[in-house]
């Protein structure tokens, strides 16, 4: 049981609370323990709640669809913040305005029925707004920053708004992953594309995908340490295929998949992360960086 949601819930009623939520639940790897979580409905909810973590130091663990998360066992030493009831999308012209709740799946539908160009390379990506954003999700076809037009953001008690220039994305990587912030929504400027395009373009990205590991995971575990290097070739030469450590296995279709083989704990996981890092770095003398997040 969390120790910090009771008192938190006592002084915020209002905003809807949940003991023991199940990590393993809300993640794609399907491991970890519990904590105590918060699902405010609005704005300003998610404000109030944010102070006050900020004021009784407290910390807080924005949680979307829960895919690129590595959580820990046992309990969570602070509160989950959900995203659910931040569902709201709209389109204006060739910009899309996404909430952080909303998923890959609804994201695109809008943009087939308004033929717009430009994110269909997310298809099949379990995630949502808030969670591409954070991470500049993205594959060889592109990257979500490369077509933000502006983020909003909740940090502390204030609302903030910025521009593509100041959120900071590169491969992998945004400055939201460096902040004590919950990503409000998204401004994405798209392109109008030919009659089709957009429904082709999402065959095509789901059927690229078809060829990646099935079962539960977080994706893929890490970075490629260039544009020419790819991390799973180096973990495949390094022998790391069918590595594994308790539950958690090193995949034979795809190295950098770590994946849940049935029975795996958090603690599996970070074993396992360690042992591949090592065994590569002996091997080939590359320094593999994550790009999961981890939760702990």
């Amino acid at each position: 049981m969390g120790q910090y949601g009771l008192f938190l819930s006592a002084l915020l009623p209002d905003i809807p609370f949940r003991r023991d939520f199940s990590l393993a639940a809300h993640t794609t790897v399907g491991v970890g323990g519990t904590a105590d979580a918060f699902s405010p409905r609005s704005a300003g909810q998610l404000l109030s709640l944010l102070n006050l973590c900020k004021r009784c130091g407290i910390r807080f663990y924005p949680l979307g669809a829960g895919s690129n998360v590595l959580p820990c066992d046992g309990v969570f030493a602070g509160v989950v913040v959900t995203t659910s009831h931040f569902d709201r999308l709209g389109a204006e012209g060739e910009c899309v305005t996404a909430e952080c709740g909303v998923g890959t799946g609804k994201l695109l539908e809008l943009c087939r029925r308004r033929g717009l160009v430009g994110l269909e390379f997310l298809a099949g990506i379990p995630a949502r707004v808030g969670g591409l954003v954070c991470m500049n999700a993205g594959t060889r076809e592109g990257h979500v920053g490369d077509l933000v037009e502006s983020v909003t953001f909740a940090r502390g008690g204030k609302i903030y708004t910025v521009g593509r220039e100041a959120c900071g994305f590169a491969y992998k990587e945004s400055v939201f992953q460096h902040m004590s912030c919950v990503i409000l929504s998204a401004r994405f400027r798209l392109r109008q594309g030919v009659e089709g395009e957009t429904e082709q373009n999402i065959a095509r990205a789901l059927e690229r995908r078809q060829g990646l590991p099935k079962g539960k995971s977080m994706g893929c575990v890490f970075k490629n340490p260039s544009p020419d290097l790819s991390a799973g070739e180096l973990i495949e030469r390094s022998g790391c295929k069918g590595m594994r450590s308790g539950g958690a296995l090193v995949s034979e279709a795809h190295a950098n998949f770590l994946l849940n083989a049935g029975g795996a704990t958090a603690a599996d996981f970070y074993a396992l992360i360690e042992r591949v890092k090592a065994r590569v770095a002996a091997q080939t003398g590359v320094i593999l960086e994550e790009e999961i997040c981890y939760m702990r």
